[in-house]
This record gives structure tokens, C-alpha cells and sequence, in this order.
């Protein structure tokens, strides 16, 4: 029935609101306000393992192909670690060949990832969503910029694999979807779709789950069947199955020595099915309670910060209603707000690989774990901006709009004083282990790590009464990561260290024979309880022990040179020759090594004469 004059008087203003397109630059602005002061930072946790001490790195350009043939970590411990990421190893080898071993230039790469990626997530919510009004876009991307729980990645210049795996995943998907959306004809979208999904995965091995969102987009969003959403995503099956090739043809020879423990993933610890599934389901709330509640964060959260628990505790029960009320949400809105839907199940796919729920991984839980997945919860939210969709009237849209600012005003604020605070943290190793021994104490890790900083600071103090300050603080840290873990072999050798400076020897040798006792082959607590029994003259238990260390380690230039100086002592010339040759084939001849060898070797012939 057609509308009568008067009703079409009476019908209701529409306030069109145009949005700047230019404003999303503003989040590069706020990424720089925010993160800016990282480029005053060094190099923390893992960063000299992966950058300053790799030979690909070190080599620059010319050592960009080995990235690619070759372990990532094949410096460490005879490559026992199977990581295969050349993406990260080059960006790392490229910045090092333009600007030296410079931590500010690192960092500053790091802001620039950043960048591109709340960029990149702007444009993927447009492309997802194009009805959604670009204000909500825009806050979307924001609550994402400045969320706390992303600092680690920000701040961490080894979190570049992170930064390069994320960028790689929203270009492809956004690239996907304009190929998939331009009716397949402009080929050009799908080359760079196929590419970025490629950086994604030579950044990070956990980016092959990623492969899921392609279907699940297609087929959710773009109103797909299942047949056709599956077989518009074998391209980049194909991508993911090369990869999975490469890595394969790199790490074939590689076989993984180093054995993840408790201390590192609580889930070795639990006996039971019982216990096995309630701490599962107490490490997934942690998920949650980070995304939702990001206070108290820190670099670990291994034993026994998150127990061992069982479903006698509240905690399991909370995440399991938690992940049944995402996934009925996700249900329900399946098709009256399939923004809703996708963004949970974003969320849901993407931390399978680091959830510990189907495989067990190499720890128990990190912060950078939610990166990326974040970003499906910040958009399964954008509904609840779009308050002012629809045609309501100009007095209503404006009280609406109050709404929208009243819910991001303070969450913005609130997110970017606590993100700036913890930022502060990751200034140095120290300012680092010192916020994690206040925020996640029941880690004996990091009580370990706060005492060996301690150490460090030992080291270098200018006076005797500043030094042994600090050595009593270390000692208090080692004793409070035994109490956690008593098997911490690690504390358990550094308080023999502190012990055995101060010359208290029974002491020194109960601590290193506790971190033998835990760590059979750990070859410097086996060399300097070594070098304590051969200070008492006692070369017999001396030898016993480094036997043992050099039966582990046979390259260690001290076990080396403490052999050759014990069997000097005790006139063992051919054994000193047959250790002083090892030290000598491994190029570790010192010229102490060097000058004992001399003296057996003449004592050697003057027998033979």
C-alpha cells in the first residue's frame, strides 16, 4: 500500500554519517605513540639465540638461502629443537646485513609489522563485513592496536615470527576474499593471496591451522556450499602441503634430542585422565582470562603457576561453560549475525595449535598465544557497536552514539595505560624477570631467572657491600624455585656456583650433586663438582665426574682442559695427549691446554729414550 504525504512527513530522519577513510592511518600513529619507546630497548629472553648468535643471521644476505635448507635453531644444541621458520631468519639476516646488530632498528621493524597488521585487519573487517558501518571498523582495530596481552608480541623482537605469521594470514584471507568476491577473474588476487599465506607459514608452523578459515569464510560468510567452500580453498591447501614439503626436506636429518618436562608444560606432570583433562580445561581458561582480564602478565606461566588440578576445583568447570557458551553463541548467531559466528570460530581454530588440547606442546601457556586469535573476539563484538544500524530517529541515533562512545572510550583508555605500563617491563632482562617474579611468583622458572639476574648484577657492582646484596637476593630466589620445583636442576647448580664462590664446599657439592640428580648429564654442574674434589686433591671422585661430563658433552673446552690438567697431575702423559688432541681437533686448545701437552709429550719421548 502505498504511503499517504502525511506518513511520508512523519517517517523519521536519517542522519547519513560519511566515516574518513584516511583515519585508519591513525592507527599507525597510535602504534608509535604506544610502542614508540621499544626503540630505546635491547635484546631480552631469546632474542641473542635467534638473532645476535645465529650464523644465518650473522652472515646477512648471504646467509638467506640456509634459512631456507636448514633448522632454525641449527646453532643450538645440535639443532634438537625441529623450528623451521626462514621467513623470521631472513627478516632477522636482512636487518642485521642493513643495520648491524642495532636492537633500536629491530624494534623499529617490529612497530612497522604492527602497523601494516592493524592496517591489514582494517581492511580485512572491510572486506569481511562491507555493510558494517566503517566507525566500528575503525574501533575494532583499535581495541585490537592497544589490547595489553599483545605487548609480549610488540616488545619481543623475537616475536617477529608472530608479527610476519599474522600479516601473512589477514592479507591472504583479505586477497581470498577479494579474488573469491571479483567472480575469479583477476588472477593477480590470488597470486597474492597464495603468497601471503605462504609468508605466513615459512614465519610460523602454527599458521597451517589457518587453512581452516578459508572454508569456514567462504562457506559462513560468503553463503558458499560445502562442496565449492572446500574446493575454492584447495588452492591454498596446496600452499600449506608445499611448506609442509619444505620443512620436511630441512629438518629429514634432524632429529629432536631435547625433551619438554613439567618445569616447561605442566601437562608431563599430571597422572590420570582426570587430571590430564581438568588441567587442559584450567589451561584454556587462561585463554579467556587473559583476553578479557589482561592484569598480572608475564614472559611464563610454566610450573607450577597454572597446577596441576582436578575436577574437584571450580576452574575446570568455568572454562568448560565458557568454550559450551562460545560455541552455542556461535550457533545460534549462525545466521542472524554471522559476524558473531565467524569471529568465535576464529578464535576457536586458531588456538588449537598452542591450547595443549590435542597434542601437548613445549609449554604451558604464553601470552603471545592469543595474538592473532584475538582478533576474531574483537570482531565478534563489532555487533555490539552497531547500535546505531538501522533506521531510527535522529534522537535516538544520537543517544545511541553516546552508548558507543561511553563503551570505547574508557576500554580504549583503560587498555592503552596498561599496555604503555607493560611495555616498561620488556626494557631489559632484568626489568622483565623482575615484573614476572611479581605477577606469576609460582613460576619456578622465573624465580630462577630473577635470581641469575641478580648474579648479573653481582658481577658488576663496584663495591663489596652492594655485591653481597645481590647475592643474597639470588639466593633467595634459587631456594624459592626449588621449593616450587625441587628438580629445578638449573637452581639447584647455580646455588652450588654462589655456594662454591663463598667457599662453602659442602654446600656447593650437595647443590651441584641435586642438579646431577635431576640432570644426569648436565655438564657444568658435572665439571665444577669436579673441579671441587680436585681443589681437596681428591682426583679420583674428580675424575669420576668429569668423565661423566665429558661423556656428555665431549667438545666442552672446560671439562677439555680440566682433564688435561688432572692427568697431568697425576703423571697420566698419554691420557693429557689423548685430551689435549681432542681439545686440539675441536679447535679448543688453549695455551694452557697447549703448554701441558708440550711437557707430556717431551716426557713422553724422554721415556722412549
Amino acid at each position: 500500500m502505498a504511503k499517504s504525504p502525511k506518513q511520508i512527513k512523519s517517517a523519521p530522519k536519517i542522519r547519513s554519517f560519511r566515516w574518513p577513510d584516511w583515519s585508519k592511518y591513525l592507527l599507525v600513529v597510535l602504534v608509535f605513540m604506544l610502542y614508540g619507546k621499544t626503540m630505546q630497548y635491547g635484546f631480552v629472553l631469546d632474542d641473542d639465540l635467534f638473532v645476535k648468535n645465529s650464523p644465518v643471521v650473522q652472515s646477512g644476505f648471504k646467509g638467506i638461502p640456509a634459512a631456507f635448507y636448514q633448522e632454525s635453531l641449527h646453532h643450538f644444541k645440535g639443532s634438537n629443537f625441529q623450528i623451521y621458520r626462514p621467513a623470521m631468519i631472513s627478516c632477522f639476516a636482512i636487518e642485521k646485513a642493513l643495520f648491524g646488530f642495532n636492537p633500536q632498528a629491530f624494534h623499529f621493524i617490529n612497530l612497522i609489522l604492527y602497523s601494516l597488521i592493524c592496517l591489514a585487519l582494517y581492511g580485512l573487517i572491510r572486506t569481511l563485513f562491507p555493510a558494517t558501518d566503517p566507525r566500528y571498523t575503525f574501533f575494532a582495530a583499535l581495541i585490537f592496536l592497544v589490547h595489553p596481552v599483545h605487548t609480549e608480541v610488540v616488545a619481543n623482537i623475537k616475536s617477529q615470527d608472530e608479527l610476519l605469521a599474522a600479516l601473512g594470514c589477514l592479507l591472504s584471507l583479505r586477497y581470498a576474499l577479494r579474488y573469491l568476491d571479483g567472480a575469479n577473474t583477476d588472477l593477480s588476487m590470488l597470486f597474492c593471496a597464495l603468497i601471503s599465506y605462504l609468508l605466513a607459514l615459512f614465519s610460523k608452523e602454527s599458521s597451517a591451522v589457518f587453512f581452516a578459515v578459508f572454508p569456514m569464510t567462504f562457506l559462513l560468510l560468503r553463503k558458499q556450499s560445502v562442496l565449492k567452500a572446500i574446493k575454492k580453498s584447495l588452492p591454498y591447501l596446496g600452499v600449506a602441503l608445499f611448506f609442509i614439503l619444505c620443512r620436511y626436506f630441512a629438518l629429514r636429518g634432524v632429529f629432536q634430542s631435547y625433551e619438554t618436562t613439567v618445569i616447561e608444560n605442566i601437562l608431563y606432570g599430571t597422572k590420570g585422565l582426570g587430571e590430564a583433562t581438568a588441567t587442559r580445561a584450567s589451561i584454556l581458561l587462561m585463554f579467556w582470562l587473559k583476553l578479557f582480564w589482561p592484569v598480572n602478565l608475564s614472559w611464563d606461566y610454566s610450573f607450577s603457576q597454572i597446577p596441576i588440578t582436578g575436577w574437584n576445583s571450580a576452574s575446570p568447570f568455568i572454562a568448560t561453560g565458557l568454550y559450551f557458551m562460545a560455541i552455542v553463541t556461535a550457533l545460534y548467531f549462525f545466521k542472524k549475525k554471522s559476524i558473531v559466528s565467524w569471529g568465535i570460530a576464529f578464535f576457536l581454530l586458531l588456538i588449537i595449535p598452542t591450547s595443549n588440547l590435542l597434542f601437548l606442546i613445549g609449554t604451558t601457556f604464553a601470552e603471545r598465544f592469543l595474538f592473532l586469535p584475538s582478533a576474531g573476539i574483537v570482531i565478534a563484538f563489532i555487533p555490539l557497536l552497531s547500535l546505531l544500524s538501522g533506521a531510527v530517529s535522529e534522537e535516538q541515533k544520537g543517544r545511541n552514539e553516546k552508548l558507543v562512545w561511553l563503551f570505547i572510550a574508557p576500554v580504549f583508555l583503560l587498555s592503552f595505560y596498561v599496555a604503555s605500563s607493560r611495555c616498561s617491563d620488556w626494557k631489559d632482562n632484568f626489568t622483565l624477570f623482575e615484573s614476572a617474579a611479581r605477577n606469576t611468583p609460582n613460576s619456578s622458572r622465573v624465580q630462577a631467572g630473577m635470581a641469575t639476574e641478580y648474579m648479573n648484577k653481582a658481577e658488576k657492582s663496584s663495591t663489596q657491600q652492594e655485591r653481597l646484596k645481590f647475592v643474597g637476593l639470588a639466593q633467595q630466589h634459587f631456594k624459592k624455585a626449588l621449593e616450587i620445583f625441587p628438580k629445578n636442576a638449573d637452581a639447584a647448580y647455580k646455588l652450588g656456583l654462589i655456594y662454591a664462590i663463598m667457599n662453602d664446599t659442602s654446600l656447593a657439592v650437595s647443590y651441584y650433586r641435586t642438579a646431577i640428580e635431576h640432570k644426569p648429564d648436565f655438564v657444568y654442574a658435572l665439571t665444577n663438582l669436579s673441579a671441587v674434589y680436585a681443589s681437596k686433591q681428591q682426583y679420583d671422585s674428580a675424575l669420576f665426574f668429569l668423565n661423566r661430563s665429558f661423556a656428555a658433552d665431549s667438545l666442552n673446552p672446560m671439562t677439555l682442559a680440566n682433564l688435561v690438567v688432572i692427568h697431568s697431575i697425576r703423571g697420566e702423559d698419554s691420557l693429557v695427549v689423548k685430551y689435549a688432541q681432542v681439545a686440539d681437533r675441536n679447535h679448543q686448545m688453549s695455551d694452557k691446554i697447549s703448554v701441558i701437552y708440550q711437557e707430556s709429550i717431551g716426557k713422553i719421548k724422554g721415556k722412549g729414550n
